[in-house]
């Protein structure tokens, strides 16, 4: 119906007798008919500032918006998959302990999942130089715990070897976890090096959310 129009002796003057058909019934049956159920866009003036929080759960479903309408950048962080990752090309000695302990030259990286479905997945790779023989394992601790072995490596008593870990896990708490490869010396006496600056060690940690 659009905006209301008045009746054609509009408006009412000062001491002017109103006729109750044509004067005060028109007025009222327009205003009458226009709330009810015939409100449209052309009642609304531009920047009303309505509040999106008068609409109601599901009000707007997924055909009315445009296909490039939501974009990362109008989405809250929780919402976007979050990576962060360390590098290192430094010549840093594996450990010979028997326990496990931080893997030299790389930095823990710290991630805060939206939610306790998010999964977070971490990746670690590089490449290794040994003299000796000698077996090791890698795991990642996650918020200060430990994972079970998640790769093993045997190196022969010469020679290059590329490892590759890889562990998916749901988060525990929509807060800031902390996040490290780890690895220990299992059998062996060899000592072994990380890489070189043509071979990275890459730690890389991406958060999904999940529905």
């Amino acid at each position: 119906m659009g905006t209301i129009s008045r009746h054609a002796g509009a408006p009412f003057a000062s001491g002017e007798t109103l006729d109750g058909t044509a004067d005060l019934e028109v007025d009222i049956a327009a205003i009458v008919s226009e709330v009810n159920g015939n409100l449209d866009n052309s009642n609304i003036v531009a920047g009303a500032d309505i509040s999106g929080a008068k609409l109601a759960d599901a009000t707007v479903p997924g055909a009315k918006l445009e296909g490039d309408a939501v974009t990362t950048a109008k989405m809250v962080a929780a919402a976007v998959t979050k990576a962060s990752v360390e590098t290192s090309t430094s010549a840093d000695s594996l450990t010979t302990s028997a326990l496990f302990t931080d893997v030299p030259g790389l930095s823990s990286i710290t991630v805060t999942p939206g939610s306790t479905s998010d999964q977070i997945v971490i990746t670690f790779s590089c490449w290794l130089t040994v003299t000796g023989a000698g077996q090791y394992a890698f795991a990642f601790s996650v918020g200060g715990t430990d994972t079970d072995n998640v790769a093993y490596v045997y190196l022969t008593a010469s020679g290059s070897q590329m490892v590759h870990a890889q562990w998916s896990v749901t988060a525990t708490a929509a807060s800031s976890t902390e996040i490290k490869v780890r690895h220990k010396r299992v059998s062996g006496s060899s000592t072994a090096v990380f890489g070189d600056a043509l071979a990275k060690r890459v730690f890389r940690v991406e958060v999904f959310p999940q529905k």
